[in-house]
């Protein structure tokens, strides 16, 4: 039997996680170059723009995706009611695209109408910080723009993520180097990087 996810992810502490999820049946479908790039951005858009969450590492390997992330609920604390209005906002406005220009967002005017709800700031405050409406706010996204994609209903991914807790840096270190490694003991690769995409590869092309 499984620990809850409340318990191995607290919502009023910072943690560093590796987490995984899996394509229906286990289905090749993130094969594609173009839904990759998609997903990488949409991640990025989130964990820079949105959510207090940082995006350490990334791997998609065709049926499954890796990620490491660590949160940051500290810092979902220091934002004023405006800042936290100002990202969900900018969550709602993105729709169907994977992300926004930086010179998009929403008017003051409405974040000035969401920050003055007290209560729902607060709600949102703690979900900026959520590890689950992370993962909420681009699985349920790739998975209703892929399945138009392919005319096709149903789910996308395979029930929840999976999550493992990095208690100390040689956890890090040793899920990072696993994450990195993944393409390579899976045969798909024999350089660190250099064929399929990921945060490596997208740190060594820039």
């Amino acid at each position: 039997m499984g620990y809850a996810r409340s318990l191995t992810v607290p919502q009023d502490a910072g943690g560093i996680y590796h987490c995984y999820s899996r394509c229906v049946r286990r289905e090749r479908l993130l094969e594609s170059p173009e839904r990759v790039a998609v997903l990488e951005r949409r991640l990025c858009f989130l964990s820079t723009r949105v959510f207090a969450i940082d995006l350490i590492e990334f791997k998609p390997m065709g049926n499954h995706v890796h990620g490491i992330v660590r949160t940051h609920p500290e810092l979902a604390w220091c934002w004023t009611d405006e800042e936290v209005a100002r990202r969900w906002l900018l969550l709602s406005q993105a729709g169907r695209r994977p992300d926004l220009d930086e010179g998009d967002g929403p008017s003051d005017a409405a974040v000035a109408a969401l920050a003055e709800k007290k209560p729902r700031i607060e709600e949102l405050r703690r979900r900026l910080a959520d590890l689950g409406s992370y993962h909420s706010a681009w699985k349920e996204w790739s998975a209703k723009r892929w399945n138009r994609e392919d005319r096709v209903s149903g789910h996308f991914w395979q029930g929840r993520y999976g999550v493992t807790t990095a208690l100390d840096d040689g956890a890090v270190l040793t899920q990072s180097v696993y994450v990195l490694l993944n393409a390579v003991h899976a045969g798909l690769e024999n350089e660190l990087g250099t064929r399929t995409p990921g945060s490596l590869k997208t740190r060594i092309e820039r």
